[in-house]
């Protein structure tokens, strides 16, 4: 028994995993408390620190202050009493005796690890919550800017977690009907899940998150028709998507699966920040993606790398008895989490190359290398990023060329088209 009291009992049962039983909806919400700090404390606690900026209390280092620097300009811990007050009463109940449940079993043992880097203590509390709920949706790529979260996109969250909880029991159930053969479902579906998630990821997922409406500027709509035209890419209309409701990121795209495409602005792009001709470098770069035929040729990167990571995962969990013993499931996580790390760099090579070929498209296509050079660098300003990261990370998570180098080819693009003159 890992915890018991009036309205609440905890155990874990034969396969570990634990099992709560509770009087009533807040017990249990205070159990799942309870359970989360147990298996996943340190985590927890890392990321608070991490949301709120106080790495540098554990050590002192500069490294872990330019941590803080950068984590505190996300504004993870502003507004905290302002969302956290926004939160309804029975919701807010609810969250309390979470609160309650995680500090429940931190009041019994905190993670070794950070006791011993003098890690002093707090008790969990509600602005907590919405600290972590922010680390975990930039993280996940939502880069959400604080709770509650409004009723349409809570619902689209929950109906996309259910989604991949269905693709979960799907294989499961694919191993259990197929044996030792789910291997040969399985794999051609998951790159069938890839090349379904690229078609609908513009007609589908965006407009469930943003609203669309005409670009006003007709003038700067002939100039995008016209880049479209010359990089051999029809351009149907130039939209504006109200990206601003949960994001902050400068964004655009291009969509469409037919003959003509439409090129998307964030309106987060057209706030002044960038000038017309910056904005056209944007959309000729998204432009020079559609003309290389990148997302196509992506997916089939795409299909290479993960049918050999499908083979792996089945050929060591068939080793132990099959997939269809959910005692394998975790096996296969890790699995699949370590041969993504290992391809990692690989498939990031492959993505700078083809951002560099839309890069060189657009300094070709607008012949402007000095607002291509300006908007990289308002990118990586307005972006928080690093010019130049080191090579490691690079390796690891770049998937796009550095801000260096983007502008080392914009300047030669300009020297290209204007040599220096001998002897000069």
């Amino acid at each position: 028994m890992l915890y018991r009291d009036d309205s609440l009992a905890i155990a874990r049962d034969e396969h570990g995993v634990p099992q709560i039983t509770a009087a009533d909806d807040a017990a249990m919400i205070r159990g799942l408390g309870f359970c989360h700090a147990l298996d996943r404390g340190m985590q927890m606690l890392i990321m608070r620190v991490l949301g709120r900026g106080e790495l540098s209390k554990l050590d002192g280092s500069d490294a872990s202050l330019e941590v803080d620097l950068f984590f505190r300009r996300t504004g993870w811990a502003h507004e905290l009493a302002a969302d956290v007050a926004a939160i309804d009463p029975a919701t807010r109940t609810l969250i309390e005796a979470y609160c309650a449940g995680v500090n429940a079993r931190f009041a019994k043992k905190l993670p070794w690890e950070l006791r011993v880097a003098g890690y002093r203590h707090t008790p969990w509390q509600l602005e907590d919550c919405v600290v972590v709920a922010r680390v975990i949706s930039y993280m996940s790529g939502t880069e959400g800017n604080g709770l509650p979260l409004p009723d349409s996109l809570r619902a689209t969250v929950d109906a996309r977690l259910g989604r991949l909880n269905e693709m979960s029991r799907m294989f499961l159930g694919l191993a259990a009907w197929l044996g030792r053969s789910w291997l040969l479902a399985a794999a051609p579906l998951f790159v069938l899940a890839g090349v379904l998630y690229f078609i609908a990821q513009p007609l589908v997922i965006q407009p469930l998150f943003n609203r669309f409406h005409p670009l006003d500027d007709q003038r700067l709509t002939r100039e995008i028709k016209e880049l479209g035209a010359k990089e051999g890419v029809t351009v149907d209309k130039v939209l504006v998507a109200d990206a601003s409701r949960r994001t902050t990121t400068a964004n655009a795209y291009v969509s469409g699966l037919g003959p003509t495409k439409r090129v998307v602005f964030y309106d987060t792009m057209l706030d002044g920040r960038f000038s017309p001709p910056e904005l056209e470098s944007v959309a000729a770069h998204e432009l020079g993606h559609v003309a290389k035929s990148h997302i196509w040729k992506g997916l089939g990167w795409f299909a290479l790398i993960a049918i050999p990571g499908v083979f792996l995962v089945w050929w060591l969990t068939e080793r132990r008895g099959g997939l269809p013993d959910p005692r394998l499931v975790p096996l296969a996580i890790a699995v699949a989490l370590v041969y993504s790390l290992l391809v990692a760099p690989f498939g990031n090579l492959v993505s700078r190359r083809y951002e560099a070929e839309a890069d060189w498209m657009a300094l070709t296509a607008t012949n402007d290398p000095e607002s291509f050079i300006d908007l990289e660098r308002k990118l990586t300003v307005t972006s928080l990023g690093d010019p130049d990261p080191p090579a490691w990370s690079n390796l690891f998570f770049g998937t796009h060329p550095t801000a260096m180098k983007r502008i080392g080819m914009a300047v030669a693009f300009r020297n290209l088209a204007s040599p220096v003159p001998a002897g000069s």
